[in-house]
């Protein structure tokens, strides 16, 4: 049986290689028979703002503003490193792959105020928005020392991110003296943050495990959010008060994958 030791420098030299040539971004030696990588991401937002109509016969009128945001952040990064042996370079194989697809629906309404007859009607502001913060990476390395290595590697990473947030505030009538109506503000927000990560090293020898080897990894995701928040209408007549309260919606997600593969042969 050989001596484990033995193999060690032939290790170490390689691991050290791989090493070198990430912290000096040496160049993928052209040898490689395919070393491929592709992002791809899509993104589609909708915003929709609708102030409110502020209507006045001998009242006071305020119609609340209204105030959607729509901010997707997608972030794609592949990065192959490949060293040793030109034949076993020649005969293996780096493929990674990204893609990202967010779509995102915002909507804000204010809602109406209408007085009438010496009545103060006031509506809330409407605020919504959604925010989409996706990452994806992908770290291939092969390190190849003998000429009977045959190495593939794949990684791909998939999200998919649907988000809808709206905010209505409600309506505020007031009719008749001294009458006031207001209604509460409406807030939504829809959160959603995506880390998608793949590791793959792979140091061969040729001597201990056989000269194939393959990794594969891959993440998959989707994520579907709805925030929604509507305040109340308010009504009041001759001489009378009404008010109805805020609104409050939100969504947050933490969404977190991470393949490691790491052979030393």
């Amino acid at each position: 049986m050989r001596n484990p030791i033995l193999g060690l420098p032939q290790r170490l030299a390689a691991v050290t290689v791989v090493s070198l040539l990430l912290a000096f971004g040496a160049a993928v030696p052209v040898e490689v028979a395919s070393a491929d990588a592709n992002n791809q991401q899509n993104v589609v937002q909708e915003e929709i703002e609708v102030p409110g109509d502020a209507v006045s016969s001998g009242g006071v009128a305020n119609a609340g503003s209204a105030m959607a945001q729509a901010v997707a952040v997608v972030r794609q990064l592949n990065v192959q490193v490949a060293a040793g042996d030109l034949e076993a370079l020649a005969n293996s194989s780096q493929t990674a792959t990204n893609t990202a697809g967010v779509t995102q629906t915002v909507v804000a309404v204010a809602g109406d105020a209408t007085a009438t007859d010496g009545g103060t009607a006031t509506t809330g502001y409407a605020i919504s928005g959604a925010m989409a913060v996706v990452l994806q990476l992908n770290i291939q390395i092969m390190a190849l020392l003998s000429p009977e290595c045959v190495v593939t590697q794949v990684a791909s990473n998939d999200a998919n991110v649907d988000q809808t947030a709206a905010a209505i505030s409600g309506e505020a009538t007031a009719a008749g003296a001294n009458s006031e109506a207001s209604s509460g503000n409406a807030h939504a927000w829809a959160r959603q943050f995506s880390l998608q990560r793949n590791v793959q090293i792979y140091v061969c020898t040729g001597r201990n495990l056989g000269s194939t080897g393959n990794q594969e990894a891959s993440n998959s995701l989707a994520a579907d959010q709805t925030a929604a928040a509507i305040s109340g209408n308010a009504s009041a007549l001759t001489g009378s008060g009404a008010a109805t309260g805020n609104t409050r919606a939100w969504s947050s997600d933490l969404q977190r994958q991470v393949n490691r593969q790491i052979v030393i042969d």
